[in-house]
C-alpha cells in the first residue's frame, strides 16, 4: 500500500470516528433534555395528583402579591379523616380518592385560576382575577 493510499484511510477513518462522536454526542444531548424537562416536572408537580407542587404554589403567590394585577384569593382546603382512609383502606385507595377530588375541585375553578396539593389531604386554590374574593366566596 502507497502512503497515499494509508494517508487516505487514515483520513475517512478519522472523518467516520468525528461523525460517529457527533452523533453520539446528539443522543445524549436528546436524552440530557428529556431528564431535563422531566426533572423540571418533577421539581414542581406532586406525583400524586400531578397537579401543581407547594413550591409552585409559593411562586405564583409570591408572584400574585408582588404584582400590580388582578386581586387574589386563597383558599386552604383540608380532607378531614384523609389520615383515616389511609390506615384502614390502603394508601392506593388514598391515592385514588386524592385524584378524584382533585379533579373535582379542579373542575369547579378557572382556568387561570392554580390548584395546589400542599399535603397529605390539603389543597390550595389560588384564584387570580378581578372579582377573586368573590369566586372563592361561590367556589367555596
Amino acid at each position: 500500500m502507497s502512503g497515499l493510499s494509508a494517508i487516505l484511510i487514515a483520513n475517512i477513518a478519522l472523518a467516520l470516528l468525528a461523525a460517529l462522536i457527533l452523533w453520539h454526542g446528539s443522543q445524549h444531548a436528546e436524552q440530557l433534555s428529556i431528564v431535563r424537562k422531566q426533572f423540571s416536572k418533577l421539581s414542581s408537580t406532586e406525583p400524586v395528583t400531578d397537579l401543581p407542587n407547594r413550591a409552585t404554589l409559593h411562586d405564583r403567590l409570591t408572584d400574585a402579591l408582588n404584582s400590580e394585577g388582578p386581586d387574589s384569593a386563597l383558599m386552604v382546603i383540608e380532607l378531614d379523616g384523609f389520615k383515616v382512609i389511609n390506615d384502614t383502606l390502603g394508601h392506593e385507595t388514598g391515592d385514588e380518592l386524592l385524584r378524584a377530588v382533585a379533579m373535582r375541585m379542579s373542575s369547579c375553578l378557572h382556568q387561570s385560576d392554580l390548584l395546589a396539593r400542599v399535603g397529605n389531604g390539603e389543597f390550595a386554590a389560588l384564584i387570580m382575577r378581578d372579582d377573586a374574593e368573590s369566586r372563592a366566596a361561590q367556589t367555596a
